[in-house]
């Protein structure tokens, strides 16, 4: 893994942690300059501020948060990448489920074009 920042990408860090900071829920906002600290030691590039921001949304989305288990930001910012990790995981486990969910369809719809040809004899 490449951990230099690819100054060709113009990211401005300091800000974008700002912008990150300013959407945590109040009860996570703990240690700021800790967080920032991670954040910056593990933001390099375009495709890594990409998921740190999905990760934090699927993390603000869980249902652990929504029942009042927050983790502070410096836990939070420190293990980002676990969150990434486990949002790939889901979005992998509903892709396939939309997957199974179409192949279903098309095997019903074959069944049912099998039936009515069956059942007209096939001509029409």
């Amino acid at each position: 893994m490449d951990l230099q920042l690819d100054y060709s990408q113009n990211i401005d860090l300091e800000a974008e942690f700002e912008k990150l900071w300013s959407t945590l829920p109040s009860k996570m906002r703990v240690g700021k300059k800790l967080s920032k600290r991670y954040f910056l030691s593990s933001v390099k590039s375009k495709q890594d501020l990409e998921k740190i921001k999905y990760s934090l949304q699927y993390y603000l989305s869980t249902d652990r948060v929504r029942k009042g288990y927050i983790q502070n930001a410096t836990t939070w910012f420190n293990n980002w990448l676990d969150w990434y990790e486990l949002y790939k995981e889901e979005e992998y486990l509903i892709q396939k489920e939309k997957e199974k969910k179409e192949y279903n369809k098309k095997k019903y719809k074959e069944l049912l074009e099998k039936m009515k040809n069956e059942n007209y004899g096939g001509t029409e």
